[in-house]
């Protein structure tokens, strides 16, 4: 997007848009992330790939 802006006249709504998009996956995955962590570390105490499809369950 920043090659777009700079070398394409853009209208304000695909930035603003594009910047969501940016910050609503970021917040996405950082959720997802702390259930991962919390089933799986914090539950299990090992913290092994095998234990990653129990940890999303919770």
């Amino acid at each position: 997007m920043f090659i777009r802006i700079a070398f394409v006249e853009i209208h304000y709504v695909a930035i603003i848009l594009s910047i969501f998009a940016l910050f609503a996956t970021t917040i996405l995955v950082v959720f997802k992330t702390a259930i991962v962590y919390r089933g799986g570390i914090l539950l299990y105490a090992k913290g092994s790939f095998k234990n990653l499809k129990e940890a999303l369950k919770i």
